[in-house]
């Protein structure tokens, strides 16, 4: 992959080192820091594979990518605002060290934005040849854990409130219907308000919901892959839940130690994720209250 820009960022410290510049950029040519090359890598499938105990070959059940390595090579030379080159690569380093979780920001003609990967260091150079004089020729090398990138914006789309009485329900195991009214269910032959959210990556996603209330009973359904959430009790009002499908919790104002999992009913629910394409979204309720679903999420790639 050709990046057009790319920079690190610890966005504890607040730090940022630009690695490479747009070229329309003045600072393109004054450095201190080329960009020689940089290979995101390929994450290798996370395998999950069982020898079966009665037959030949094995049970496969590799769902997910493992991580990443993520390799820079450059120069760092003296420009009026740095003329000490081994202060700047003492910055990089820094970065690099096994405690410090930095991002890299990179983006490529053609994409939307910014795209990014958190990573760990791993491998570093620590030259003390200088045949270009005072410019020091350095490589890092990071793993990124989580395998895929992320758009660098996060996306933020109001959920439509729709009404549930009794009809279709959407399970963790598909759909069902029924003629007894059951809770957190769609009427039958009525899908209700449906609110489209696209996830433009080529992988899934996981969203983070967030519902103020007053609600009773709010229930979120991805229809597109029959996947609901759905909670048990009384949202209410001005209390607001946040829902993190990646991390599989439910706090009161994001805080972890207002833990409201209790509402999470597991005999029909299962965690959201965005499918890559359009994903039909309905946000279901008992009685007349609706209060207000937000969901929000950063689109992925491999």
């Amino acid at each position: 992959m050709m990046a057009t820009t790319s920079r690190l960022v610890d966005e504890i410290t607040g730090e940022s080192i630009q690695l490479l510049y747009d070229e329309s950029d003045p600072n393109f040519c004054q450095g201190p820091i080329y960009q020689s090359s940089i290979d995101y890598g390929w994450p290798a499938p996370r395998a999950v594979e069982n020898n079966m105990p009665n037959s030949d070959g094995i049970d496969d059940l590799t769902q997910f990518w493992g991580d990443r390595a993520v390799t820079w090579t450059g120069f760092i030379v003296p420009n009026k605002e740095s003329p000490y080159p081994a202060l700047v690569w003492d910055k990089i380093r820094a970065l690099a060290a096994p405690a410090r979780r930095p991002w890299i920001y990179f983006e490529e003609n053609g994409w939307d934005g910014e795209r990014r990967m958190q990573l760990r260091g791993d491998v570093l150079t620590s030259p003390l040849a200088r045949d270009f004089g005072p410019v020091i020729t350095a490589s890092a090398a990071w793993k990124a854990p989580a395998g895929v990138s992320e758009s660098a914006d996060q996306a933020s789309s109001p959920i439509a409130a729709g009404v549930g009485t009794g009809g279709l329900c959407v399970t963790n195991t598909g759909y069902c219907f029924t003629t007894d009214p059951c809770a957190f269910t769609i009427p039958q032959g009525y899908v209700g308000t449906t609110t489209e959210i696209e996830n433009e990556g080529n992988v899934v996603v996981y969203p983070t919901i967030i519902i103020v209330g007053q609600v009773v009973n709010p229930a979120i359904i991805n229809m597109t892959t029959k996947q609901g959430i759905y909670l048990n009790g009384t949202v209410n009002p001005g209390q607001v839940l946040w829902i993190k499908c990646h991390d599989r919790t439910i706090y009161e104002n994001n805080d972890p130690t207002l833990n409201k999992l209790s509402l999470y009913d597991y005999t029909k629910s299962s965690w959201l994720t965005l499918a890559p394409g359009m994903n039909q979204i309905n946000y279901t309720f008992s009685g007349s209250a609706a209060g207000t679903c937000t969901m929000q999420y950063r689109h992925r790639w491999i």
